[in-house]
Parts: C-alpha cells; sequence; structure tokens
C-alpha cells in the first residue's frame, strides 16, 4: 500500500488530467532486473578502470560520480576522458531494450506531458516513441550556453503542440552524444546548481523552463512528482530552492522514498521549507497504481459528464463554412462533450427570433462565425453578439469567435477577446496553409476550453 490518502491521490490525477504535473526521473529510477542503471554503468566503469589503469578492485569507489573522477584523473586529459567516457556511455545504454526497464514501460502509459529526466541516454525517449508517442527531446548543456539558444529557439510557442501524443522530455544533465554536456562529477554538480540558479548566466532556456515552472498568465502551479532520486543528496535542496523560486506558492511535490530513509536535519529541513509527501520507495508499484487510478477517474468523468451546449452563429451566406467546421466538431459530439446547436435546425412553424433568443440565454458555449457577411449584420453582430458578450463577461458563458475569413477587427468587440480562434491570432482561416488542419486545431483548442469549464482554474490567494 502506498502512503498516500485519496485526496492526496486525487490531486495527483488532478495535476496530470489539468497539463500541470511535472515527471522527474532520477538516477535510480530506471532498472533492470531490479538493480539501478546507475549502479549497472559504475560497475561497468569499475570494471574499465581496473582492465586500463591496475586499479584494484578495493581501490575503485563504489558512486559512479567518484568512479568517473577517478578515471579522469587516471586519464590525464579531460577531453581524451570524456570522448572515452560517451563511448562507454553509448555502448551501455545501447544494450538495453527500453521496453524491458520497467520505468520506461509505465511512463509510455501515462498520460503525461511534462517530464525531466537526470539520466544521460534516451531510453525513455525510445520507450515513448515505441508508444507512438514521440516526445520533443531537448537536453541541457551547461558548458556550452549556445546549445541551449538554440533549443530554446525551438521551443517557441511550443505549448501549441505539445500533448498526450508529444509531450516534452528534457535531459537535466546532459546526453552522450555530447559527452562535455555531461554533469558527471560532484564538481560538475556543483558549476551545474551554480548556473542553473544564475538565470540570467547560462541558467535553464526561459523557453523550456516556462513549460517545467509556474505559468504566471493562468496563475497556476505545478504538481511535482520525484522519481528514483535519494534526497540526502546535497543538490536536491539547491534544486528544490530553484523550482521554489520559479513559482509565487509552494509546489505541491510527491516523492517516491521513504521519509525514514533521510537524515533527522535533513527530514527536517524538508518538512518546513516545502510542500513534500514523502510517499514509499516502491516506484513500479506507485506508477501502476497511477496509472489504474487515472483510467478509472477518466471513465468515471466519461460516465458522469454532460453535455455542454454549444450555439454556432453565422449568416445564411457562410453556410459553407459552417458544414465544414461542423465536420471537425464531430469528435467532441460523438465524445458526450457537447451538443450543437444554429439557426438551421429552426423546425418550420416555430418562432425563428425567440428560438435563437432561447439559445443565447442557455448556450455554455457561443462560438461566432466571423466574416465580413456576420459583420454587416445588424441581427447578428448589434443584437445576437451584444448578447451573447454580456452573457460572456458576467461568466455565465464562453464566447468563442472564430474568425473564419479576412476582417479588420481592429476597433470590434473581438480585438482584444483573448478566446479568438486561430491561434496565434492575425490569419483566418480562410489564409492558413494547411485549412483543415487549422481547423482540427480548433477543435482541440475548443476541446481545451470544455475542460476549463468542467475543471475551472483555481486561483490561490497568498
Amino acid at each position: 500500500m502506498m502512503s498516500l490518502t485519496n485526496d492526496q491521490w486525487n490531486d495527483i490525477c488532478d495535476a496530470i488530467q489539468q497539463n500541470e504535473c511535472v515527471l522527474l526521473l532520477g538516477p535510480n529510477a530506471a532498472t533492470y532486473n531490479g538493480e539501478p542503471l546507475s549502479q549497472l554503468l559504475a560497475k561497468r566503469m569499475a570494471r574499465s578502470l581496473q582492465r586500463e589503469y591496475g586499479v584494484e578492485p578495493t581501490d575503485c569507489p563504489a558512486k559512479l560520480f567518484e568512479l568517473v573522477k577517478m578515471y579522469q584523473s587516471k586519464c590525464g586529459d579531460r577531453t581524451n576522458a570524456l570522448e572515452k567516457i560517451g563511448r562507454m556511455f553509448r555502448s551501455f545504454y545501447e544494450e538495453f531494450v527500453p521496453m524491458d526497464i520497467p520505468i520506461y514501460r509505465l511512463l509510455a502509459e501515462l498520460p503525461l506531458r511534462y517530464i525531466i529526466n537526470t539520466s544521460p541516454d534516451d531510453l525513455a525517449a525510445q520507450a515513448l516513441a515505441q508508444k507512438d508517442r514521440v516526445p520533443h527531446f531537448f537536453f541541457y548543456h551547461f558548458f556550452k550556453p549556445e546549445h541551449n539558444s538554440t533549443a530554446n529557439a525551438k521551443a517557441v510557442d511550443l505549448d501549441q503542440v505539445i500533448d498526450i501524443d508529444r509531450p516534452l522530455l528534457y535531459n537535466l544533465t546532459g546526453h552522450y552524444s555530447q559527452p562535455d554536456s555531461l554533469v558527471l562529477t560532484d564538481d560538475d554538480r556543483l558549476q551545474f546548481v551554480e548556473k542553473v540558479l544564475q538565470t540570467d548566466k547560462g541558467g535553464l532556456p526561459p523557453n523550456l523552463a516556462f513549460y517545467y515552472t509556474n505559468k504566471p498568465r493562468f496563475r497556476m502551479r505545478k504538481t511535482y512528482l520525484f522519481v528514483g532520486f535519494d534526497f540526502n543528496e546535497w543538490h536536491l535542496r539547491l534544486l528544490m530552492h530553484l523550482l521554489r523560486r520559479s513559482q509565487e506558492h509552494l509546489p505541491q511535490t510527491f516523492t517516491l522514498q521513504n521519509a525514514d530513509d533521510l537524515h533527522s536535519e535533513i527530514r527536517f529541513f524538508y518538512d518546513n521549507s516545502f510542500n513534500m509527501v514523502f510517499a514509499g520507495n516502491q516506484s513500479e508499484s506507485f506508477l501502476a497504481e497511477l496509472g489504474g487510478r487515472l483510467k478509472k477517474n477518466t471513465n468515471s468523468k466519461k460516465d458522469n459528464a454532460h453535455a455542454l451546449q454549444l450555439l454556432l452563429l453565422y449568416h445564411e451566406a457562410d453556410t459553407p463554412l459552417l458544414e465544414e467546421l461542423e465536420k471537425h466538431l464531430a469528435s467532441l459530439r460523438g465524445g458526450g462533450w457537447i451538443e450543437t446547436w444554429h439557426e438551421g435546425k429552426i423546425s418550420s412553424g416555430n418562432d425563428h427570433d425567440q428560438t435563437i433568443a432561447q439559445h443565447l440565454q442557455t448556450a455554455d458555449i457561443i462560438v461566432p462565425l466571423v466574416t465580413a457577411n456576420f459583420m454587416d449584420s445588424d441581427s447578428l453582430y448589434e443584437q445576437d453578439l451584444q448578447i451573447a458578450l454580456q452573457r460572456h463577461e458576467n461568466g455565465q458563458a464562453k464566447l468563442v469567435p472564430i474568425l473564419m475569413t479576412p476582417y479588420n477587427l481592429y476597433d470590434t468587440v473581438f480585438e482584444d477577446l483573448n478566446t479568438l480562434l486561430p491561434k496565434p491570432r492575425g490569419k483566418a482561416v480562410s489564409e492558413k496553409p494547411d485549412r483543415e488542419a487549422a481547423l482540427a486545431d480548433i477543435a482541440k483548442e475548443i476541446r481545451t476550453i470544455i475542460d476549463r469549464i468542467k475543471n475551472p482554474i483555481k486561483i490561490i490567494l497568498s
């Protein structure tokens, strides 16, 4: 049994389902036949020291970072040593099949969007890809700021493409393909922490760090899940300081380690400085149960979900545009998330204006299809839209206009609406190079809006 309450389990599940959970994989997370890969790699390096430099087995340190330091010392030339270490690491990790590593097999099944890895390999990325979840994969290079600048440039507007199928995976301590990026020794750890904490001098790339820390626009806070770490190690206190500094409130943190395994003064430090829950050390059992709870939670929500009422406002001349959009909303209708209505569904004999007025007052989401025809219509722009805007401003409905064809929105009610689609704003659907892709993205945005309506963002006051 895990030492978590049902409320704590629900907190983790909710954070994952609201895209606000970051999983951090420590050096002891990945195991093979019950032994951490980091320990198996340490044994490999110890044998190399014995074979290449005649080091006695009894003189070999137990920990990997100590063995690396000895290897560099014996080799003499740091550059040569790093090249040899890189080849050794590559050879070692290429021996393993990702799905043979329990933690990666479980990870590939979890709907996580944000993952930080502290191992120097890409086995986690391979495991995700084998489940058709090809990640956006980056790694940090604390010796080469230009490497991080390049990664940072690629991370612009990444929030538009990060999803369950394309999670963001970041190797925090380098990758063996560039051995000089690796954080290998205690001296490296010290330099690494110094640079990461100095955000203006080589810290984490800000565009990438944005996704793993607080989002100021929405005043959210992340939930962090640590797997495979030993919080007795000194550098983790500095890492937690970095995470706390990036948010306005203490992040909620779950750590798969027994609290009794901590030194008493270190436990006192975490108990008094951070919002940490120590949830036992059975990582694989924990993630397996988490996966089961997520599935149960998702099924329960689907069973209890009620469809939101989505009203489409459009000009009769734009009926082909309406039909085109409705095709892309079909999955939301089929999934029970929305019921769509528009004036084309008014039965003969019903009062046209009264029927529209009723739907304007009861709709949860109101979607005007903005075109020159729409803007030129007094009944749409001056009457129906004003009612919709009032309900939007009162928090009674979401007004989600879609710019279907080009129109200058300056000095219109749409100009400052954050819900204006498509995103990023600027071009109408008809101006997009891939019209079908633009409409599919709009359907995704509406699905996100549905989630926000059903699970309102909670503002945490200090």
